[in-house]
């Protein structure tokens, strides 16, 4: 088997598939074993997406490209009688799903190892599972839960919000860079917090430790991995000018659909 297949965000994304994968089939696992049936239908349809997305990713594999089948299958044999799926006996359906899952898993574990043995053995090392998002903010709160809202629930991402970790006796410093070093993204939260008097005038602008953590993160995680949310209002540092960003009028929630695609872009969500 040849994978021809290197790109980096490409192989972070199909490690989130193979981690959710095992997740759902852990799930229904434990429904089989405590005889929990009648969801089915939305765990089949996560297994669908999680497969097509594994052959999108993995286009020169045979098995993940029509090798595996979609469920629920259009029709089985049974005592010699076609049946479609809906006669399935509840308990009949989660195992062959649970069986389709582990497939599924396997292929894709055995297709990415050969993949990342290909990249050099630190670039393949830095790749970590990982699917927690740092939310930079300054004292803008009601967006910041929002934002924290909608990254939990609309996408079951991990958040990291550093007021929210223990201290354990670390300078301020030492926590954020602790804290930030768990994360595969981040999300910076410009808002006009501080008011300036200049000689031009008066304007507001973002909290410095938000503009400092910002920059922290762009020579770690690179610019890619980072979004800017940017409240109109808010004087944009200078140093910030030219660098895409997503501007809202009162509330995050205006930016689903646009946060959602740095989301997909950086293989946080598909």
């Amino acid at each position: 088997m040849t994978t021809h297949f290197t790109s980096d965000s490409g192989l972070t994304r199909a490690r989130l598939v193979l981690k959710q994968a095992v997740e759902l089939r852990d799930k229904v696992r434990e429904d089989i074993q405590n005889r929990r049936f009648g969801g089915d239908d939305l765990s089949m349809e996560m297994y669908n997406k999680l497969l097509l997305a594994s052959a999108e990713l993995f286009p020169d594999d045979p098995i993940l490209n029509g090798g595996m089948i979609l469920m629920p299958d259009a029709v089985v044999q049974s005592y010699g009688t076609i049946l479609p799926i809906q006669s399935y006996p509840p308990e009949l359906a989660s195992t062959r799903l649970e069986m389709r899952l582990s497939e599924l898993i396997n292929r894709i574990a055995l297709v990415l190892n050969e993949a990342s043995s290909q990249q050099p053995a630190s670039r393949a090392a830095a790749q970590q599972i990982s699917r927690t998002v740092f939310i930079i903010h300054g004292r803008d709160e009601v967006n910041m839960l929002r934002l924290e809202r909608l990254l939990t629930d609309h996408w079951q991402i991990d958040v990291r919000v550093l007021r929210e970790q223990p201290g354990r006796g670390r300078t301020l410093i030492e926590k954020f860079e602790e804290e930030a070093q768990t994360a595969a993204f981040s999300i910076a939260l410009l808002t006009p917090d501080d008011l300036i008097e200049a000689p031009d005038g008066r304007y507001s602008q973002a909290r410095p430790n938000v503009v400092f953590e910002l920059g922290w993160f762009c020579g770690r995680l690179g610019r890619a991995q980072t979004c800017i949310l940017f409240k109109r209002g808010t004087k944009l540092h200078s140093d910030l000018e030219g660098i895409s960003r997503i501007e809202f009028s009162d509330s995050v929630e205006e930016k689903v659909l646009d946060i959602e695609r740095e989301l997909k872009a950086a293989g946080l969500i598909f």
